[in-house]
């Protein structure tokens, strides 16, 4: 077996293997912030997948001057404001 295969894998990495785990990655790389992995993670696996990516596409939309605190927290506060209004 190669050193790789007995390293550890990092905290909150992403082996993209699942449906769920190709969203959080998806989700990730858009907002630019991979070492939210964990978070995102949580996300993608409470509310429906149609939500994160309306959330996604409109935080991707914003530009940065319009920006807050972060992409993140945007993307967050949507998800909750999307699900909100679905139940």
């Amino acid at each position: 077996m190669s050193k790789q295969q007995h390293e550890a894998p990092e905290q909150g990495a992403l082996n993209a293997k699942t449906k769920i785990d190709l969203l959080v990655l998806e989700v990730a790389e858009g907002l630019g912030e991979k070492h939210r992995l964990p978070l995102y993670r949580r996300i993608c696996r409470k509310f429906d997948e149609s939500i994160i990516r309306q959330a996604l596409s409109e935080v991707r939309s914003i530009p940065d001057e319009k920006i807050k605190k972060s992409r993140a927290a945007l993307f967050v506060y949507l998800v909750r404001k999307y699900a909100d209004s679905k139940e």
